[in-house]
């Protein structure tokens, strides 16, 4: 009876310690998902026993989990947060809280779509390279020191840089240089005061994917400004709202 006892209480701490463990290094975000990075799926009970099995697997890097049918998906990559409703999504904490503090303040200045996860993804980096633009700032989607600086997460040592007046909202007066840090015969970046009309209606959607949702319905012969573009997809500001359209439905100017 003692020895069955012992092991009874072996395997309960074991269980706690599981379970503390899968709290401790993945979050759960309730009604969003990872798309893309499958390699293997399975049907579990729960969204937390989804995560133990990804916090095991060394390969396991992100998962979804759907409450409708209870299926797990595993992912060898971590993609950004989109909104989907019944589905539970988790990460392995390669979280950083510096990034997480740079997504909010670019999305409060409309530069960030979505949820700031902590997570250095290709919608921060989009988001990097657009505010770093529009500040003349060093082109590089990254969280350089010149953008933090910009942001106010960093003092620069002399008062008199241009950076530290974008971080106070003070106009500086246009340098020559960066034109000359990105000519268009040396950098393949596209340019990001490109306009495009819609050929016909369109639709703007958060993600650049079919599957996404629709943030509005643009009218024919409308025209737009693409902030990125791929072979698939531009980014563009409709309304003083940032989103994706298909390029197929859309015409250079």
């Amino acid at each position: 009876m003692t020895r069955a006892f012992l092991i009874i209480l072996l395997l309960a701490g074991w269980a706690h310690f599981s379970w503390a463990g899968t709290g401790n290094s993945i979050k759960l975000d309730y009604d969003y998902q990872r798309p893309g990075g499958d390699y293997t799926h399975f049907i579990t009970d729960s969204a937390r026993e989804c995560a133990r099995e990804c916090e095991i697997a060394r390969r396991c890097r992100a998962f979804d989990f759907y409450e409708s049918d209870h299926s797990c998906w595993l992912k060898n990559r971590v993609y950004s947060l989109r909104r989907y409703d019944g589905v539970i999504s988790g990460a392995k904490r390669h979280h950083s809280p510096r990034i997480e503090t740079v997504q909010r303040l670019l999305a409060q200045k409309n530069y960030y779509p979505g949820r700031a996860d902590g997570i250095l993804g290709r919608k921060t980096r989009i988001a990097l390279e657009n505010y770093q633009y529009d500040h003349r700032l060093p082109v590089t989607g990254q969280m350089d020191t010149a953008t933090l600086i910009s942001l106010g997460l960093l003092q620069p040592n002399n008062p008199d840089q241009p950076e530290q007046r974008a971080a106070a909202g003070i106009a500086a007066p246009v340098p020559p240089p960066p034109q000359q840090q990105a000519p268009a015969s040396d950098t393949p970046k596209k340019d990001f005061r490109l306009y495009v009309k819609t050929i016909g209606v369109a639709y703007l959607q958060a993600a650049d994917n079919i599957h996404a949702e629709v943030l509005a319905k643009i009218p024919a012969g409308t025209t737009l400004q693409v902030l990125s573009e791929d072979r698939e997809w531009c980014r563009v500001v409709y309304n003083n709202r940032q989103g994706y359209v298909l390029s197929e439905a859309v015409q250079k100017l």
